[in-house]
């Protein structure tokens, strides 16, 4: 940290989870020592979601004052109206097996106390090969037509067969592209040169996307911050006129996917579909009428 010694009147920091270092190791954080190596008289820190592992040092060094959950933010007019939808992929039976094989040796590993970060690879390597995933979005995509959406997704491969998928003129964001290739893209979805965006994380914060309507996560998530900061991509809608944002969740049932969806949305309802055939019924009862 290079700045130390100085003492600011007024310190205000966003994404304040970023941070934070867990409990464990609080002094690998430049922000950390930030913290502790200067003075200031007050300290706003902002952010949409503190870890469990981070409560402690995060109000340690601020305390807690003011808290508001997205569905508050709805109520009071700050954000868009949204709706989470979670949609089931269903694999045949061969790819049951494998998957059942997969998340058997992570939960055996992870039970005697390891991460199991090869077979958790395996099942990476195993959905990336799940064609019909990428299909399933394309479809739930083309449902809308010219509205303009992102498709999040875990991983860069993911990017790369859902743009081969599109087979269209589409923004992609992911983290191994350079930063002018990465402000380029976003600049043409934003000019609405194109109406998709497809990106791997890089999306996750501080991004501002324009008039974007709905959103499909192709990779099913656990996390609960992460689910706050795509709906925070999605929220920023410009058009008055528009009622309802939408966010669609792709999971495979019986799976650990659908114990990460559970996990991620503690802090928010979801309407479960039985099939994309569903989802399209829901969606025609309730998003056709809103736009």
């Amino acid at each position: 940290c290079k700045l130390i010694g100085y003492h600011w009147d007024l310190l205000i920091v966003d994404e304040y989870h970023n941070t934070i270092k867990d409990y464990n190791n609080p002094e690998d954080s430049i922000y950390m020592k930030l913290y502790s190596m200067n003075t200031y008289s007050k300290l706003l820190a902002l952010t949409a979601y503190l870890p469990p592992n981070k409560k402690y040092w995060g109000n340690f060094i601020a305390k807690t004052v003011f808290s508001l959950n997205t569905n508050q933010a709805v109520e009071l007019g700050l954000v868009t109206p949204f709706i989470i939808y979670n949609v089931p992929i269903s694999l045949n039976e061969n790819e049951l097996k494998v998957l059942s094989y997969i998340e058997g040796k992570i939960e055996y590993l992870q039970e005697k106390g390891y991460k199991g970060w090869k077979w958790v690879s395996k099942r990476r390597l195993f959905f990336s090969k799940i064609q019909k995933r990428f299909i399933v979005a394309k479809q739930i995509s083309d449902y809308f037509y010219d509205k303009r959406g992102i498709l999040f997704s875990e991983y860069i491969e993911d990017v790369k067969n859902l743009q081969a998928v599109f087979n269209t003129d589409v923004s992609i964001i992911h983290s191994k592209m350079k930063k002018k290739e990465r402000k380029e893209s976003l600049l043409k979805y934003n000019k609405k040169e194109t109406n998709r965006i497809i990106a791997a994380k890089a999306l996750n914060e501080g991004v501002n996307l324009v008039d974007t309507y709905f959103a499909i996560a192709v990779t099913a998530n656990s996390s609960i911050k992460d689910l706050t900061q795509e709906l925070g991509r999605l929220l920023r809608i410009d058009n008055q006129d528009f009622k309802k944002a939408i966010y669609i969740r792709l999971y495979v049932p019986n799976s650990r996917d659908e114990f990460w969806l559970k996990q991620s949305q503690l802090l928010h309802s979801a309407i479960y579909c039985n099939s994309v055939e569903d989802l399209f019924n829901k969606l025609d009862n309730g998003f056709r009428k809103n736009i």
